[in-house]
């Protein structure tokens, strides 16, 4: 089964309530066959839009295996769920991209000292475009 990230906000529940949204969704999931490696709670933060007359939410990110065909009966059920306001679903490979390190590694020190120089100001000249006229005599 592929790899996928679920990261979904709920709305902004005490403890109590918070658990019980997750419960159902695992229950849901592992009833479903689906594997589930770990849930990761993110915090309560303002979200960055208003969502179903809601300023503030949950944050949260499980790390799942299921099959592709899985993938719409999840939506439905995300979409079905009054206590979830956004529910996003990725495969792993968009999010973790996997790439070889070839050659030597790089010294950046030298790098970072040149970007990190002050640069000199350069001095206001007010003969800039002195030939252009802005506005015809």
């Amino acid at each position: 089964m592929p790899r996928y990230e679920i990261s979904m906000i709920t709305k902004l529940l005490d403890r109590n309530q918070k658990v019980e949204v997750l419960g159902s969704v695992v229950k849901y999931l592992m009833g479903q066959g689906h594997v589930v490696r770990k849930v990761e709670h993110l915090g309560d933060r303002c979200l960055p839009v208003k969502m179903e007359k809601q300023t503030e939410g949950s944050y949260f990110v499980m790390d799942t295996d299921f099959s592709r065909e899985a993938v719409v009966d999840l939506k439905k059920f995300f979409s079905m769920q009054e206590d979830v306001l956004r529910s996003t679903i990725l495969p792993q490979e968009m999010i973790y991209e996997t790439f070889e390190c070839t050659g030597d590694p790089e010294n950046y020190g030298e790098k970072l000292q040149e970007l990190v120089k002050p640069k000199p100001k350069e001095e206001f000249s007010i003969n800039i475009n002195a030939d252009i006229v802005p506005f015809p005599l």
